[in-house]
């Protein structure tokens, strides 16, 4: 509940049920955390420092925050869904089976995130900045007024398929995919950064001179 504050430097566990962060919630890991649900809303935070583990999490609403530490890891085995204005910061290791995003929620990532199926981010006025490791087996993006930074090395082995979308390549990035589609969409590509498509690579009714 409001004001609402765990400070966790051993084990908490709830493997059969939900912990549920509403209004301004807090809690700040230093141990480990393990969950079958964990859900935050409102303006609500989550600060992990060492070990999160959780079966889905799902950022309903408002503008809650999840920051995950340098050298922390946060393991979600099924989908890890975020929505509204919320804000996933990761700066260690990211560990998700799918990842979705609705609203204009905000990404920023540092260190490794890797995302065993589906990246999917559709919503309007998103912004995903990468400035280290994003792997995942297909990736789509899709909403008027998103913003992509590559910023250093996205990975998707499969399909990368990017509609009504503005993508920025910076200096010296990498996007490496085996089949890209490209549709209503802008892609600037800055100096030394390179595109790598292995197979089918899909045009379709694209734009330019958009600027960040």
């Amino acid at each position: 509940g409001t004001t609402s504050k765990i400070y966790n430097n051993g084990t908490l566990s709830n493997k059969n049920n939900t912990i549920h962060l509403t209004n301004t919630a807090f809690i700040y890991n230093l141990g480990s955390i393990s969950v079958n649900n964990m859900q935050g809303d409102s303006n609500s935070f989550i600060y992990n420092l060492n070990k999160i583990n959780a079966t889905t999490w799902n950022g309903t609403g408002g503008s809650s925050a999840v920051y995950n530490a340098p050298n922390a890891e946060l393991t979600v085995t099924g989908l890890y869904s975020i929505s509204s204005t919320n804000k996933f910061v990761n700066e260690g290791k990211a560990t998700f089976g799918n990842f979705t995003s609705i609203g204009s929620a905000q990404m920023k990532n540092t260190g490794t995130v890797t995302v065993a199926g589906k990246t999917e981010i559709n919503a309007t006025a998103a912004r995903w900045v990468n400035i280290s490791t994003w792997i995942t087996e297909t990736m789509q993006t899709k909403g008027a007024g998103n913003k992509y930074f590559n910023n250093c090395r996205l990975t998707v082995n499969e399909k990368l398929k990017i509609e009504s979308s503005l993508w920025y390549n910076v200096e010296g990035a990498y996007i490496e995919t085996k089949d890209f589609i490209m549709t209503n969409s802008h892609l600037s590509m800055e100096e030394n950064s390179m595109l790598n498509v292995s197979n089918l690579a899909q045009l379709i009714d694209n734009r330019g001179g958009d600027k960040r």
